[in-house]
């Protein structure tokens, strides 16, 4: 029984790791946030990066097209 006006979210279980993970191989999405700015205005909700992760041939690296990460 959740308690009333209790957040959902602090008995829920943790998020699949295959949905809303970080893109690590070639062709998953980043879902990467961006590093924490102390310019933005308080209660500012960064969004994820929408990109794609790409293989660089020369830097035999992993890496998203938008954000570089």
């Amino acid at each position: 029984m959740t308690p009333p006006r209790y957040d959902a979210w602090k008995l829920a279980a943790p998020d699949d790791e295959t949905d809303g993970g970080i893109g690590e191989e070639e062709g998953n999405p980043c879902n990467r946030f961006p590093e924490p700015d102390e310019d933005q205005p308080r209660g500012y909700l960064p969004t994820r990066c929408d990109g794609t992760m790409v293989f660089d041939d020369v830097d035999c690296v992993v890496f998203c097209h938008v954000c570089g990460e």
